[in-house]
């Protein structure tokens, strides 16, 4: 973690050193900061930092004065990991359990329950843990609208106070298909659906509902899809928005699933369809994998997602692609839109 001012600038040196150009730093990692927000508390890891100290703006000022580009890294919806509770009762997960997502398995469980009961959270994260990693941690709701108002402030926060060079998404997607069956999401989805269908259908879908809390999404699975799906490209383009407003030189880009058609129905992240309306500037696919055809498999269903949505190509390399010099800066007629890294 970048806690200290003479770990930054060994980061830098070693950067400019390599030819790097472009620092992808997380400043957003579980709904914590290391920048001086209002928003968020204090990141853990900050503890033996000394007071006062920002991380972000030592790290600009010294990667701008050695011509390298800085992108802030903010990871969206997943919101705390694997161990302990957060110390702090201002962070998210303490202070609004009711913004966090639930799964599909204990979610007729948790309807009853307040939120703001002990046993909600701690039924949340029990689940989570049992899942022997399958699930990264607590994830955010992406259809409750004050989850989307936090991250549009958090963005706008880091955008206006720093000189920013561009603002990286991770995590902008729902934890898996079993996600999020909380009470806000189900009642929105009713509320909204009811008058596309059927009121013979309606009718019944909400005699299933006394006894069942899940039973419109159970009884509309693909409207149930298609609804999330929206929930997360709402967001981006609210984001590019934000973006525009508060800091158009800086470049909107986001980590996505590699292969486009797992994105849509494993974590309803629509990717191709933010770049071809240019929601988004660029996309970074994940193609974690030692094999080197699988790599290119992906790499290549990445490009092809690209130019299908009427991109302007994609490019594969090892690391960031390049900004200062221009083959990635916003608006550039050889621009590439997909970033791969090995």
């Amino acid at each position: 973690a970048l806690t200290d001012s003479a770990r930054i600038d060994r980061l830098v040196d070693d950067a400019a050193a390599h030819g790097i150009n472009t620092l992808l730093v997380q400043v957003r990692g579980r709904a914590d900061a290391y920048y001086d927000s209002s928003l968020e508390p204090r990141a853990e890891s900050m503890d033996r930092a000394r007071p006062g100290f920002d991380p972000l703006a030592h790290l600009i000022a010294r990667a701008h004065a050695r011509d390298l580009d800085v992108h802030a890294w903010i990871a969206v919806h997943l919101v705390w990991g694997l161990g302990p509770l957060p110390r702090d009762p201002r962070h998210l997960v303490l202070a609004r359990p009711d913004l966090l997502a639930v799964p599909r398995a204990i979610a007729a469980e948790l309807h009853g329950i307040d939120p703001f009961d002990a046993r909600y959270l701690e039924r949340l994260r029990d689940w989570t843990l049992a899942q022997d990693g399958r699930v990264e941690g607590l994830y955010t709701d992406p259809g409750h609208p004050e989850v989307r108002a936090r991250v549009l402030e958090v963005s706008g926060e880091l955008l206006s106070r720093y000189p920013l060079d561009g603002l990286h998404l991770d995590y902008i997607r729902y934890g898996s298909p079993e996600f999020s069956y909380s009470r806000r999401s189900l009642e929105t989805f009713r509320r909204e659906l009811q008058p596309q269908i059927a009121p013979g259908l309606a009718a019944d879908l909400d005699a299933r509902a006394q006894r069942n809390p899940l039973a419109w999404a159970e009884g509309l699975p693909e409207e149930y899809a298609a609804w999330r799906e929206r929930q997360i490209t709402d967001l981006v383009r609210a984001l590019g928005r934000r973006r525009d407003e508060v800091r158009p030189q800086a470049a909107l880009t986001a980590a996505v699933f590699a292969d486009p058609l797992d994105a849509r129905r494993g974590r309803f992240q629509d990717w191709p369809a933010w770049l071809a309306n240019d929601w988004i500037d660029v996309v970074v696919p994940m193609a974690y994998t030692r094999d080197p055809s699988r790599f290119a498999r992906l790499a290549q269903a990445a490009q092809q997602a690209d130019a299908s949505g009427g991109g302007r190509g994609a490019g594969a390399g090892a690391g960031a692609a390049e900004s200062r010099s221009g083959t990635a800066e916003r608006g550039g007629a050889s621009q590439s839109r997909v970033w791969m890294g090995l």
